[in-house]
């Protein structure tokens, strides 16, 4: 199950955490919590020695809650009469991890739902990017990163790195849009969700549309 750079954006700017099922065989092997798929996956094959997958995974953004979920004790078990414990399928670890959630009224959306989401998302993200290019303020952000890294460079001081700066704009404008209700902003509004982010980048500079350069 490898994730795609867009929906991994998108996850990471909305804060959100997979609780999932890893399976070998279709077995149930292990139940966690995690922010990177692609990660965790590399480390359980390597700590299980075993090419196991994910059987099921769905998202939701308390971490710390998905997390007591995934440590409830014989969570993958059952005890039979005679007090022996065996394992439990798939669907039976999927549902007792749906009505924890649902008892701590945890809302977990399913992994396909969240892709599709964010496929969507990655699109206005772009639109929003051209945007910010054709009214020159994406030219006018650069030109205040390169006053802002020269002035630090005078007082021999360190700044984030233009790639950086980079990724943290997408990532207001990927949060900025799933938060909202619709799937475009006013370049007023992100011009001020980006200055509270870039405090060097004055707010007069996204007011006032400039040629890009």
């Amino acid at each position: 199950m490898t994730v795609a750079y867009s929906v991994k954006s998108y996850l990471s700017a909305v804060g959100a955490a997979a609780i999932y099922v890893s399976v070998f065989d279709q077995n149930p092997k292990s139940v966690g919590v995690c922010r990177d798929l692609d990660r965790s996956l590399g480390n359980l094959r390597s700590l299980m020695n075993v090419p196991v997958t994910f059987g099921w995974v769905a998202w939701s953004q308390p971490y710390e809650a998905l997390l007591a979920i995934a440590k409830t004790p014989d969570l993958m078990v059952r005890t039979r009469d005679d007090g022996v414990k065996v394992p439990i399928s798939l669907p039976e670890v999927v549902e007792r991890i749906s009505n924890l959630a649902e008892r701590s009224a945890i809302v977990l959306t399913p992994h396909k739902a969240v892709v599709e989401r964010a496929t969507e998302l990655s699109l206005s993200v772009e639109r929003e990017f051209e945007k910010l290019r054709t009214s020159g303020q994406l030219a006018a952000f650069n030109t205040a990163y390169k006053n802002y890294r020269q002035s630090a460079a005078a007082n021999g001081e360190k700044v984030l790195p233009y790639w950086r700066a980079q990724e943290q704009l997408r990532r207001v404008t990927i949060k900025a849009l799933a938060t909202s209700g619709s799937r475009s902003l006013s370049q007023q509004k992100l011009g001020e969700l980006i200055s509270q982010q870039f405090p060097w980048f004055s707010s007069m500079l996204l007011d006032s549309p400039r040629k890009r350069a």
